[in-house]
């Protein structure tokens, strides 16, 4: 049985990684697909396991060979998929991948079937994460929210997600049923 293509995209500080993260510590036939990207890791980021961080001119000669299904430039840095990042589907695997809203339209503009879900959280709380994180372009993605949230529209389902610890269980849950 073939599995399933997961993609998670969202507002920035909606939560993408860490219901993500939660989801593949219980569920055993789900892995990650991991993004290529430009940006400097975060400090709690690990490179080959939240992001393969490579240099600009590297991404350019993997976007140069045909070696990736899709790219972006997303505030300042550029992001994209591997072409083998979906492969285990074929092994009945299920794959989930974090990717932006840019990079899931052209994902779904290619005809790549997929569960697209989104993830909206109120902009206060969006705002109070890219702080507490010590985000570099906080103006940017704050001014960009509205324009993702339009696109939320053309995704399969949206998740409006909260800060509180009650929250997250509620999503993971709710992230759960979507892909069960």
């Amino acid at each position: 049985m073939r599995g399933r293509i997961i993609l998670i995209s969202g507002v920035s500080g909606a939560g993408k990684t860490t219901l993500v993260n939660l989801l593949l510590k219980e569920k055993k036939n789900l892995l990650r697909a991991i993004s290529f990207t430009t940006r400097t890791p975060r400090t709690n980021e690990v490179d080959g396991k939240d992001y393969f961080f490579i240099e600009k001119k590297h991404f350019l000669k993997k976007v140069e060979n045909g070696e990736l299904l899709e790219y972006s430039e997303v505030y300042g840095d550029l992001y994209g998929t591997g072409l083998d990042s979906f492969k285990a589907i074929e092994e009945g695997k299920d794959v989930i991948k974090i990717i932006d809203v840019q990079g899931a339209l052209k994902l779904k503009n290619a005809g790549v079937k997929a569960l697209y879900i989104f993830l909206k959280v109120p902009k206060k709380t969006v705002e109070k994460r890219l702080k507490e994180r010590n985000e570099e372009n906080t103006e940017n993605r704050l001014k960009e929210y509205e324009n993702e949230l339009k696109a939320s529209k053309v995704y399969d389902y949206v998740i409006t997600t909260g800060g509180s610890v009650k929250s997250i269980e509620k999503n993971v849950q709710k992230l759960r049923d979507i892909i069960n």
